[in-house]
């Protein structure tokens, strides 16, 4: 568990299952240099992830599911995050 993603070092990093982003997660440019690694277009995928986490919801990135199941990007624990809206 760590409060700062980037300042986690990378070997942690590449082997984490899940990730939880909460609001107050760092600024925008944060998200988005997190997002970007696991997105196709991190711009807007980072604005509609920080409207949700402005909303006091929180997004989790599962890393044990494929890329284009809908539930490796979710809002909460259980509800698809669609990125494409």
């Amino acid at each position: 568990m760590s409060q700062k993603y980037t300042q986690t070092p990378k070997i942690i990093r590449e082997n984490i299952t899940h990730l939880a982003l909460f609001r107050d997660s760092g600024s925008w440019d944060d998200i988005h240099r997190i997002v970007r690694q696991y997105t196709d277009d991190p711009k807007k995928a980072s604005k509609i992830i920080d409207k949700y986490l402005r909303d006091q919801n929180f997004v989790v990135f599962d890393f044990t599911k494929a890329t284009d199941d809908p539930l490796a990007i979710r809002l909460g624990w259980n509800i698809p995050l669609k990125l494409d809206e």
